[in-house]
């Protein structure tokens, strides 16, 4: 994504009430806890 990575949209997604209890589930290659501590909230 040219303007933003999966983590920056995830926490714009849960900081937006129209959207903060839709499931965000993310899928990488990164699996590091430092990778994962980075979520941004995601549900899995």
């Amino acid at each position: 994504m040219p303007e933003m990575d999966g983590y920056a949209l995830t926490r714009k997604i849960k900081d937006d009430d129209r959207f903060k209890d839709l499931p965000v589930i993310m899928h990488s290659s990164l699996s590091a806890e430092a990778n994962q501590a980075l979520g941004a909230g995601a549900d899995a």
